[in-house]
């Protein structure tokens, strides 16, 4: 039957992904915030910089942002891919500059960051539109 094959089909496809964890102790949260940064805006950067070193350009991303504020809200799409995000990709793999220059550009591009996060979250994202009731 249909329901035996789909069953059949989702288990081979199952066995074929591998999923391991590493579990990074170097850092969390709180060394993130006791730095004046934001946790989710630098796990962004960290996942589009590890990009970047694999692929040699900027990806473009999305994130979901929740517009719960107001009523029937739901989400907006983050694009966190900037200008400053680059720059400090750039910068992160240029050895000829100093650390505080690198933290510089890591700090630009975190707070250009929230500022599209909070953009997003308050209505004025890219990629929805309001639907006038």
């Amino acid at each position: 039957t249909g329901i035996r094959f789909a069953e059949c089909r989702i288990s081979d496809m199952i066995v074929q992904n591998e999923t391991r964890i590493l579990e990074f102790t170097g850092y969390g949260k709180q060394y993130i915030v006791r730095n004046g940064m934001s946790p989710d805006a630098f796990v962004q950067m960290a996942i589009m910089t590890a990009y970047y070193n694999m692929y040699g350009r900027i990806a473009n991303t999305y994130e979901s942002v929740q517009t719960k504020r107001y009523k029937h809200g739901r989400t907006e799409a983050g694009r966190s891919a900037s200008q400053a995000a680059l720059e400090f990709m750039k910068a992160y793999n240029n050895s000829s500059l100093e650390t505080a220059d690198i933290i510089s550009k890591l700090n630009s591009a975190l707070a250009k960051h929230c500022k599209i996060t909070r953009a997003a979250a308050g209505g004025n994202g890219v990629d929805r539109l309001a639907k006038a009731e």
